[in-house]
């Protein structure tokens, strides 16, 4: 047998069993309140395409049908098994930023941990470090693209080629300082 023969069982091993996936950030709406991903996984390559609220305080402005459709997890989200259910011009209501481990308020993601009770990937803020929960872990996991929305509010990324968006909200931006008013002639 030769050294690449065990490596190609376990991969077919795990396509059999329908471990293999793909998932893909499709982005955040311009507010924010809500993002869009999908996974395909399984031997048939089942395609489910995410529609999800990116704050549970906040209520997505999403296409109106999506809010008649049952929503399930945390974050809440629409499930659709049939991509082509999805709501025209949806993919048009998205933006999805660069990847890049810094984010617009200076807070960047260059960790994972692995074990202990919290399992993610570490955001670390100006004066606070947050967990971003990630499941399936382990010490040989890469971190693949991290993307932050341009409010430095919200945070995603790619771990082992699944797709994470961080729990909750990062702390607000700060207020950008207005810039003062030219005194003249109204």
């Amino acid at each position: 047998m030769s050294a690449s023969t065990p490596t190609l069982f376990l991969v077919a091993s795990l396509c059999a069993a329908g471990e293999v996936r793909a998932d893909e950030f499709h982005g955040w709406s311009v507010d924010g309140s809500w993002y869009a991903w999908q996974r395909v996984s399984g031997p048939n390559d089942t395609v489910e395409l995410f529609f999800c609220q990116a704050d549970e305080k906040v209520a997505p402005t999403w296409p109106e049908n999506l809010n008649e459709l049952d929503r399930s997890g945390r974050p809440p989200c629409v499930r659709l098994t049939d991509p082509n259910r999805a709501p025209l011009g949806w993919k048009q209501a998205l933006k999805l930023p660069k990847p890049s481990t810094k984010g617009p308020q200076g807070v960047s993601v260059e960790e994972l941990l692995t074990d202990g009770e919290d399992v993610g990937y570490v955001v670390q803020l100006k004066k606070e470090r947050r967990v971003c929960p990630a499941t399936g872990l382990s010490e040989r996991s890469k971190l693949g693209h991290v993307w932050f929305h341009p409010s430095g509010r919200l945070v995603a990324a790619m771990i082992d080629g699944r797709f994470f968006h961080c729990d909750a909200p990062l702390a607000p931006a700060p207020p950008s300082a207005a810039p003062p008013r030219k005194k003249g002639k109204r």
